[in-house]
């Protein structure tokens, strides 16, 4: 009947190598959905009168060395309207992340990557995504609770709505049950747009074990597809 009972589909492969299934109850990393969780633990600290939206990023992390951190507002953060250089788009970190997944990124060294570039705009003057606005909410969960970031998650998230196979992970290894990730290498110059429609053009890299700090806060959960309809449920009805 319409609007009664749930179903999930998986399909494609899991492994490409050994032409495995994908299963609905497989692992994988859901990026920036991430970003979600984070808003509400902050959105959570602000019910409870931990902090406040109007609060200046210098006032949490005063150490941080951001440019304008003394007119950041928490709120420009979770908007995206801070103008703070989104650091997933140096081109350095984009070519070591695949050349060296394994390198241990500290949040500090993921800001110090956006530092080097200067601001999009003013704070509030105009609006662009930056993945480096949900590492400082991040580190400004941790300075809140003095309980780091992946506990946190575990407390607030995923036990209260038994979502029993999601982490926000805390090193490379992905669980057990983890569908296979991927990425395109592009050995020959192959233009973005014609590697992704024509990935026979490039190669194909394992990157199921990049370490997870590189995302953190901005992307770094796994999850099912069971335990998303427990969280898009929870958000919807206020649960959270």
């Amino acid at each position: 009947m319409p609007g009664r009972g749930q179903w999930i589909l998986a399909s494609g492969l899991k492994d490409l190598e050994r032409n495995l299934p994908m299963d609905a109850g497989n692992v994988t990393r859901i990026g920036s959905i991430t970003k979600t969780m984070t808003a509400t633990i902050i959105l959570q600290l602000v019910d409870e009168g931990l902090l406040s939206l109007d609060d200046r990023l210098a006032k949490w992390l005063p150490d941080t060395r951001v440019e304008h951190a003394a007119e950041i507002t928490i709120l420009q953060l979770l908007n995206h309207t801070s103008g703070i250089y989104n650091f997933v788009r140096d081109d350095a970190f984009q070519s070591g992340l695949l050349t060296d997944p394994g390198h241990d990124y500290s949040p500090q060294e993921l800001i110090d990557i956006a530092r080097k570039y200067k601001p999009y705009f003013s704070p509030g003057a105009s609006w662009l995504y930056s993945n480096t606005n949900y590492t400082l909410l991040g580190l400004i969960i941790e300075k809140v609770t003095g309980q780091p970031l992946n506990e946190i998650f575990s407390k607030r998230i995923f036990e209260p709505l038994g979502m029993q196979h999601s982490a926000l992970l805390r090193t490379p290894q992905m669980p057990a049950i983890a569908a296979q990730g991927y990425h395109t290498v592009n050995p020959g110059g192959v233009s973005g747009i014609l590697a992704n429609w024509i990935p026979a053009l490039c190669e194909r890299g394992d990157s199921t074990n990049i370490d997870p700090d590189a995302a953190w806060g901005a992307g770094d959960v796994v999850s099912t597809a069971g335990d998303l309809l427990r969280w898009s449920q929870a958000v919807a009805t206020r649960d959270a």
